[in-house]
């Protein structure tokens, strides 16, 4: 994904307007304006144009940089006319060019790396932080089902991080755990937690007993209410349930990453 903020067009554009009144009338360009218009095109203009694959733009650039070697005799108005066919060229590729807006109010989920906070991410996978920056990413376009769909692949990878983690080794006889369907791996976990139950009492019981049941609800919850309709195509979503969504399973992330380890 190409991110980049209008301000750089709009300033190129000045600068390319600006340029032709300040050139002085005298016949031959400057050597310091020369210069200037120099230092444009190489640190502004063709960054630009390798971005947004502006190849015509970029031609005309090139012919323009041939012309500003301090050793040629530029007429001004030669400069004059290559500064206007240069900004010329680059209004007729911007015009065949589809950008996206993103409003200030989601600017903050786009492209970000550390949405669940910066200790979660620098301890996750690479497979988990894919997944947050790609939920972000949803949120910011307003591709809320994607949203859903990405939240509800970072649950189940975090359910598994749970199997895992109790030392679930098969959820059938003969199939292991990377392979278990979602309904499978929960039947596991829960065949995991009541046995905790069935060991000494105590405060560590205790607390492991709260811990892995509030999660296991939890996930409960997310196959019903989210992950089979979006996973089956039964339902679609609003910019409202996908934050509610988001809410939700950054929460229930934060909350089991405390334990167990998101690698």
């Amino acid at each position: 994904m190409i991110q980049f903020h209008a301000i750089e067009i709009l300033n190129i554009l000045a600068a390319l307007d600006h340029r032709p009144q300040i050139i002085p009338t005298g016949p031959l360009a400057e050597n310091s304006e020369k210069k200037r218009i120099q230092e444009l095109v190489i640190n502004k203009i063709h960054p630009l144009c390798q971005r947004l694959e502006l190849d015509k733009t970029r031609q005309q650039s090139l012919m323009v940089l041939k012309r500003l070697d301090p050793n040629n005799n530029l007429p001004s108005q030669v400069l004059k006319a290559g500064t206007s066919d240069l900004r010329d060229t680059l209004c007729a590729e911007l015009c065949d060019r589809m950008f996206l807006f993103v409003p200030a109010a989601k600017a903050q989920f786009f492209e970000q790396d550390a949405l669940f906070g910066k200790s979660f991410h620098d301890t996750a996978s690479p497979e988990v932080n894919s997944e947050i920056k790609a939920v972000g990413n949803c949120l910011s376009c307003d591709l809320n089902t994607a949203a859903v769909f990405h939240l509800m692949r970072m649950a189940e990878f975090g359910l598994r991080q749970l199997a895992h983690h109790l030392k679930v080794k098969k959820v059938k006889r003969n199939v292991p755990l990377e392979f278990g369907t979602l309904d499978e791996i929960l039947k596991a976990v829960g065949l995991k937690i009541t046995t905790l139950a069935e060991t000494t009492r105590g405060q560590k019981r205790q607390s492991d007993l709260e811990f892995y049941s509030a999660l296991l609800i939890d996930m409960r919850g997310f196959k019903d209410f989210w992950r089979n309709n979006v996973m089956h195509s039964r339902d679609s979503y609003d910019a409202n349930a996908a934050m509610s969504a988001f809410g939700h399973v950054r929460d229930f992330m934060l909350r089991l990453a405390t334990r167990v380890p998101m690698t």
